[in-house]
């Protein structure tokens, strides 16, 4: 629905005014309470286990609950000195609220709950993210729509950037009822509209790609017209008739080398 007050267009569910806290880890419950409910910005502390690696102060694995783990990062000094607005890229892969019961996760939650757990972490994963990064959240068609709504809603339609496909299935369901999917779809947010991706270098194929512009980029040429197998008048009679050129040459569907002509050009 319209927002009359912003002008923006924003979704509304069940509670969006409140925020979940889990009261009982072990039953998994949750409780709908006041954004302004202390329990909310409880701290838990982080509890070191065991280091790796030379470089082992850079990185962190956290275990437990995502929210409890991202408002330690926020409010615990040294590391929201070392982490808030200094993240580059985080990336997410929630449950996709399928509907479904896995062995380590409930995956059928109630719209309003899912979409307030996953906006209550994106915020704070925003504050960690620095002025030039990006958020990319990986989710299936069960609650990608609904929630590029909230993503707009947090980091402004202006900074989506793109939504990834990621063929997850090479093959075909034959046993769909309706259509195949096979693949999933990465949102990706940036913080700000000036916000470029680093490519990667690529190393130029010389042998493939041999030909060089004026502006120095490298280029390959590809016959336009058919040759080798399959080449003759006889193979396509009804797509084998000529083209004249701007400088008026006459050019066949098939190219010369396919009658063992030599020729150049493309």
């Amino acid at each position: 629905m319209n927002n009359k007050l912003s002008g923006k267009l924003e979704l509304n569910w069940v509670n969006k005014n409140k925020t979940l806290i889990v009261s009982d880890y072990e039953k998994v419950k949750y409780e709908w309470v006041d954004p302004n409910d202390y329990r909310v910005s409880e701290v838990r502390l982080l509890k070191e286990i065991e280091k790796f690696g030379d470089n082992s102060d850079d990185n962190l694995v956290i275990c437990g609950d995502s929210s409890n783990a991202l408002t330690s990062l926020i409010k615990i000094p040294e590391y929201r000195k070392k982490y808030v607005n200094k993240v580059k890229l985080i990336y997410i892969d929630p449950p996709f609220n399928t509907g479904q019961m896995f062995t380590n996760y409930d995956d059928q939650l109630e719209h309003s709950v899912w979409l307030t757990m996953m906006r209550d972490r994106v915020l704070k994963a925003y504050e960690l993210l620095s002025d030039d990064g990006s958020l990319w959240v990986h989710l299936d068609d069960t609650e990608l729509y609904h929630f590029k709504l909230v993503l707009d809603e947090i980091f402004g339609k202006e900074n989506f950037v793109a939504g990834v496909l990621w063929e997850n299935k090479p093959g075909i369901a034959m046993d769909a009822k309706q259509f195949s999917t096979s693949h999933n779809t990465i949102l990706v947010y940036s913080k700000n509209s000036e916000w470029k991706p680093n490519y990667l270098k690529i190393e130029v194929n010389l042998r493939e790609f041999k030909y060089q512009d004026k502006q120095g980029r490298y280029y390959k040429r590809v016959m336009l017209q058919k040759w080798g197998a399959n080449s003759a008048r006889a193979d396509r009679p009804n797509m084998f008739y000529p083209i004249t050129a701007p400088d008026g040459k006459v050019i066949y569907p098939m190219h010369r080398t396919a009658r063992g002509v030599e020729d150049e050009g493309c």
